[in-house]
């Protein structure tokens, strides 16, 4: 086994990833993947009108064993991870929405260890809407033929922190400088259909004082 360095940086709350580096070899792509889920996101109550939407899928090697190690501490030296940037459709209600697939990464000897399986982690956005960028994380599990849930995700930011009161009691205006700060995030199952607020997260959260972000994880039809 070779020893290489990799370089790993954090995901927006749980998922955690690390970043392919040149000269290690890509996952082959699937050229007709099944198992998709449809990724909705949509912004409660913003501050200012979106400018922009990225969502990007985060898979995760499932086995391990099949990574380069270090020789004397084992420690793993290659990426077990990888970010894939999804097309994202802007709908006239204000919702974004994108196409997932779970088999999108297919299995293959990376390292020369054995063959590397890949599992879909989750779904991270970043909407822009010139002067912040906010970053939040979207579940999504694996769908089998009894599953009938779908995956609700929501994030708040304090409204307070976007804006600055005017001089002389004028009306708030936008901070000058880019400001991201997660207050808090839940992920919960429901049954597919409509979309309920969550009673415990919305009264912690109240749109008048935050700005939701909200994500819909639904297997695809």
């Amino acid at each position: 086994m070779t020893a290489r360095p990799v370089a790993c940086l954090l995901f927006a709350l749980s998922l955690s990833a690390c970043s392919a580096e040149a000269g290690f070899p890509e996952p082959p792509v699937n050229p007709a993947p099944r198992v998709g889920w449809t990724q909705e996101l949509v912004v409660e109550s913003p501050v200012r009108p979106v400018l922009r939407v990225e969502m990007i899928a985060a898979y995760n090697i499932a086995n391990a064993e099949c990574l380069e190690r270090e020789m004397f501490t084992g420690a793993p030296t290659s990426p077990s991870s990888k970010e894939v940037p999804l097309s994202v459709d802007a709908l006239p209600d204000g919702r974004f929405l994108a196409t997932v697939f779970e088999d999108l990464l297919l299995p293959s000897d990376l390292y020369g260890e054995g063959e590397c399986r890949w599992v879909l982690a989750g779904v991270y956005s970043i909407v822009d809407d010139g002067v912040v960028r906010f970053q939040h994380s979207g579940a999504a599990t694996t769908r089998s033929p009894e599953r009938t849930q779908q995956v609700v995700s929501y994030t708040a930011f304090e409204r307070s922190r976007f804006t600055s009161p005017a001089p002389s009691g004028g009306s708030s205006q936008a901070e000058d400088r880019p400001l991201f700060s997660v207050t808090s995030s839940l992920d919960r199952d429901q049954p597919i259909g409509p979309v309920m607020p969550d009673d415990d997260f919305t009264s912690q959260f109240p749109l008048e004082r935050y700005v939701w972000l909200r994500s819909v994880g639904r297997p695809a039809d």
